[in-house]
This record gives C-alpha cells, sequence and structure tokens, in this order.
C-alpha cells in the first residue's frame, strides 16, 4: 500500500516536469506549431542559463546525477534531494530566478489554462497531502532536473504501466 501511494505522490509530483519537458503537441488542442517552437526555445535559453549559473565542480556532480536518474538507477525524488545538497545558496536562488523567468515565458505564450486541461495552469494541480510542498512551488531540484535530464525519461515516468 505504501509503495502505491509512493508511486501515485511521485507521479503528481512530477507531472509538472513531464509537462513541460518538450511534450508533443497533442491532437487534442496542444499548442500551435510556432508557439511550440518560442516553448522550446525559451526551455533552451533556460537550460543555457542554468548551465552558466553553476560552478564548473557543481555541474559535474549534478550531472552525474541527471546520468543515474537517466539510467535509472536514481528515484526522482532523490535526484532533486541530492542537486539541493549541491547547490550553493547563491545558485540555488540563480535556479529559482530562471524558472522563474521561464514560467512568465510560458504564461505569456499560452492560453489562460496553458492548455493543461481542467486542472488550469501547469502544475496547478490540487492540494497537495499534507507535509508536501505545493507542486507550483519553485524548486531548485526540480527546475534543474527538469532542464538536464532526458525527456523522454521524464515522460516515461509519466506513462501507466500497461
Amino acid at each position: 500500500m505504501r509503495k502505491i501511494l509512493f508511486g501515485l505522490a511521485l507521479a503528481v509530483m512530477l507531472a509538472p516536469l513531464a509537462v513541460s519537458a518538450e511534450p508533443t503537441p497533442s491532437a487534442d488542442g496542444g499548442p500551435p506549431p510556432e508557439v511550440r517552437a518560442k516553448l522550446d526555445a525559451a526551455r533552451a535559453d533556460a537550460k543555457v542559463q542554468l548551465i552558466k549559473a553553476l560552478s564548473p565542480d557543481h555541474l559535474a556532480k549534478i550531472q552525474a546525477d541527471i546520468d543515474q536518474f537517466n539510467a535509472g538507477t536514481l528515484a526522482p525524488i532523490d535526484t532533486m534531494t541530492a542537486i539541493d545538497a549541491i547547490l550553493s545558496p547563491d545558485e540555488a536562488k540563480a535556479v529559482i530566478a530562471i524558472q522563474a523567468n521561464l514560467n512568465q515565458a510560458r504564461r505569456a505564450l499560452l492560453p489562460p489554462g496553458g492548455g493543461a486541461g481542467p486542472g488550469g495552469t501547469p502544475g496547478a494541480m490540487g492540494t497537495p497531502n499534507p507535509g508536501e510542498a505545493p507542486r507550483n512551488q519553485l524548486n531548485a531540484g526540480r527546475t534543474v532536473l527538469q532542464l538536464l535530464a532526458s525527456p523522454e525519461k521524464l515522460r516515461s515516468l509519466m506513462r501507466r504501466p500497461g
């Protein structure tokens, strides 16, 4: 039962990651190709800013954790925790600013509701469980994982087993 609850909590927590990790436009009303291109460009710019904001030593350590995540040997929550432990306070502030700017660019490009369906904007997925941080709260570890991890790996976490 605990594994099922953990899996559900993890899936809900990672939904904003998968939504923002370069999804393909959906046939049921995804953004038009020109908007998708602008969203992808904003994400690429954020990734470049992120890499510039990190010290080379910290980037190497974080990349090692991201590689483990991509290989499936490190759980998403453990990856985010490890990244948060590596970041200096100044780097964490820079990462949060990068995510805030990326969110602002997305809001400017997407119509109200962001095409996220009944839940509203990406990340506004209801009330979190007691003791859990709000899902739309900015988090440096989550942002780094979102920008540096393999989009295919992030999307695969959102797929339900067949």
